[in-house]
């Protein structure tokens, strides 16, 4: 069980950090390119 509990835990934090590291990828792009919004609309 507590091998098992401590999987769960570290793919959680594993996707979290993938999600957060996303997000900021997301935002230095918007930041650089702010003509990219537009454009998709």
């Amino acid at each position: 069980m507590n091998l098992i509990s401590r999987q769960l835990l570290d793919s959680h934090v594993i996707k979290t950090m993938i999600l957060e590291h996303g997000f900021i990828l997301t935002m230095l792009d918007g930041l650089e390119d702010p003509d990219i919004d537009e454009k998709s609309k």
